[in-house]
């Protein structure tokens, strides 16, 4: 008789553990789309890297950095020709498909892309005419010329990803938005494989503007075959422009705090230190990758969960995504804080020179785990503003450390710079956004 508490108790205890099992599997069963998106961003992440790996190993610092600073010119660039639409439009695409209308969703997709195509072929026509002004920050003109195209396809591959996304097919959204550099790597590594034509940065930027483009095309093709069945004849009533203009402003800011202190580097220091100072930032663009592509996935279902007004439900996903976040990122977290200088040696000595700065990015990097998906709570919840002034404010304090710092300090300048903007911003945007949300749900709190 003394035996059966005991026995009970492991029975109860085999129980438990036997419904935990069940409920993990439940949930990787479940969120298996999502789970393989989030390893087709991460492998597209990883592509991004190797290009740049292939890059730095044939042709050095100087060729890698000319390349950094093309390519940190067109996103900068697609970012202002987007509108931050792709924010409102996910939003809107699923807010509507959640109220079962698709004829709005169709519409506001179709308002989006009568604003932004446009915009975008007059930004591709002005970084032609405009290219010999990359002198000033020791980019070659020819680069920024190549990468024309890519300012032109990169905002229409942009709405067709986040459409696909918004609208259920997070699967194809995934491929396609990291399919530009599988098919970057599959050229690049032809040519080394079958040619002898030297890599420079002018042909890697064409090559990058090539792959955009195609990407651009097939993701079309798919979005409209998604959509063949959503009602065609509704008018977007939504002011698009007047709510995405912050989201814009946001958005941008992020992109310049990346363009600009890659470019005050070249400045004042040259395009090999502006080679080093990538290689850093793309591996740490690793950890970015996977938390902005968890981000992602989970924008439109946070959405849905504001426009019906779960405020807790939004924070509880929150919570699980940012654990999420944590769990994919503590790796390479902890491999570039403890192992920095045999990372960069892979690309070549000559990367070594940016081994503490790839210490500090790194950190910047974890405070933006740290805080999960944040921005995507501030956009979905309708908080576009706040998103821009926190954009602001890490603008000034990038631009006045990169000046204040990198002249003296160089790369570790430059990475005190840029990861002061990230701890900036999002642990003011986490404040914040509790305050306000939890503060509605509970007004004796506020």
């Amino acid at each position: 008789m003394s035996d059966r508490p005991e026995t009970f108790s492991a029975a109860i205890g085999a129980a438990t553990l036997r419904s935990r099992a069940a409920q993990l599997y439940g949930f990787a069963l479940s969120s298996r789309v999502e789970m393989a998106a989030i390893a087709i961003k991460l492998t597209s992440a990883f592509f991004s890297f190797l290009i740049v790996f292939l890059v730095a190993r044939t042709s050095g610092a100087a060729v890698t950095g000319n390349y950094a600073l093309a390519i940190a010119t067109a996103t900068l660039l697609s970012l202002i020709a987007v509108l931050g639409l792709d924010q409102i439009v996910t939003r809107a695409i699923g807010g509507d498909l959640r109220e079962d209308r698709p004829d709005l969703a169709r519409a506001a997709l179709n308002a989006a892309v009568r604003r932004v195509a446009p915009v975008a072929m007059f930004l591709a026509l002005a970084t032609y005419f405009a290219a010999p002004l990359a002198t000033y920050i020791a980019a070659p003109p020819d680069a920024i010329r190549a990468i024309a195209v890519a300012v032109i396809a990169f905002p229409l591959l942009k709405l067709a990803v986040v459409s696909l996304r918004a609208s259920g097919s997070v699967f194809w959204s995934q491929l396609f938005d990291g399919a530009h550099s599988l098919i970057l790597i599959g050229i690049l590594a032809s040519l080394l494989l079958f040619s002898d034509v030297p890599i420079n940065s002018v042909l890697v930027a064409s090559m990058y503007s090539v792959a955009v483009a195609t990407s651009m095309a097939a993701a079309w093709l798919m979005l409209r075959f998604r959509t063949r069945d959503w009602p065609k004849g509704a008018r977007n009533a939504s002011p698009m422009l007047s709510r995405s203009w912050p989201i814009l402003a946001a958005g941008v800011g992020h992109a310049f705090v990346n363009w600009f202190v890659l470019a005050y580097v070249g400045a004042v220091l040259s395009s090999a230190d502006v080679g080093a100072f990538r290689v850093a930032f793309q591996v740490v663009m690793l950890i970015a990758m996977m938390t902005t592509t968890i981000e992602a996935l989970v924008n439109p279902q946070l959405a849905g969960d504001f426009r019906i007004k779960d405020i807790d439900g939004a924070w509880r996903r929150h919570r699980r995504m940012t654990l999420v976040m944590l769990l994919v990122s503590a790796p390479p977290v902890a491999i570039c804080l403890i192992l920095p200088e045999p990372v960069l040696t892979l690309f070549g000595p000559e990367f070594t020179i940016a081994t503490t700065a790839l210490v500090v990015l790194a950190a910047g990097q974890l405070a933006n785990v740290l805080t999960g998906p944040i921005g995507g709570v501030m956009i979905m919840s309708g908080h576009e503003r706040l998103s821009l002034v926190l954009s602001i404010t890490g603008l000034v304090v990038a631009v006045g450390l990169s000046v204040a710092l990198t002249p003296v300090f160089g790369l570790v300048g430059a990475a005190t710079a840029a990861a002061g903007a990230i701890v900036t911003r999002n642990l003011a945007a986490y404040v914040i956004m509790r305050r306000k949300l939890v503060g509605s749900q509970n007004p004796a709190h506020s």
